[in-house]
């Protein structure tokens, strides 16, 4: 409880974040679970990876404000078939400099798959690092967290040379998960890492 405890002072403390993106498990959000950003009206963000099974591809949207719908495809593994699903997120509150952001969601609403409800909290602390904890269901299989670094250029001349990358920590409620993120510009993002006990993916995202 005092880890907790610890964790949530954290979220309440420090300043807003920069918006998440597609992942390899066909969620917006960190890596194999998702965080409490949710796109904008009018955004569009979608994915295509290679993962050990085949391939994820993503897309997602926001018609009104809050409310984020998207539609991953899957390859057969883990005793699944191939299929689409649908997903669904809304918030319930947006992050600002005293408070985390917070959404309820539901991963493969039809359950096609496993449906699996969460609740996520995301909050951006020091030093570039930003904190996701979640409860939820299904694949979930209870807490969830992760933890970003993201290292952006300085102002050195030779800073321009590297582009900001974005490191990720994962515990997906079952493994432990470790990815990157560089950001190319433009809303493209080059992604890479392990998950589920060394299986590996690459892939890119974009979003507008």
């Amino acid at each position: 409880m005092r880890a907790v405890a610890c964790l949530l002072t954290f979220c309440c403390l420090f300043p807003v974040a920069v918006w998440a993106g597609p992942s390899p498990a066909g969620v917006m959000g960190n890596i194999n679970t998702p965080s409490a950003d949710v796109l904008r009206p009018g955004q569009i963000a979608a994915g295509l990876y290679a993962v050990q099974d085949g391939v994820v591809s993503q897309v997602a949207a926001a018609p009104l404000q809050g409310l984020e719908l998207g539609v991953a495809w899957l390859p057969e593994g883990n005793g699944y078939a191939s299929a689409a699903r649908l997903d669904l997120k809304t918030s319930l509150l947006s992050e600002a400099i005293m408070l985390p952001g917070v959404v309820i969601g539901v991963e493969d609403v039809t359950g096609e798959r496993e449906r699996s409800p969460y609740m996520a909290v995301s909050k951006t602390g020091p030093m570039g690092f930003r904190l996701h904890l979640g409860v939820g269901g299904g694949r979930f299989d209870g807490v969830f967290a992760a933890l970003e670094k993201t290292y952006r250029p300085s102002r050195h001349r030779h800073a321009k040379k590297f582009a900001p990358t974005t490191l990720l920590l994962e515990y997906d409620g079952r493994d432990m998960n470790y990815g990157a993120r560089v950001d190319v510009g433009d809303g493209v993002k080059i992604e890479g890492g392990y998950r589920q006990h060394g299986q590996w993916y690459a892939g890119v995202s974009v979003m507008r």
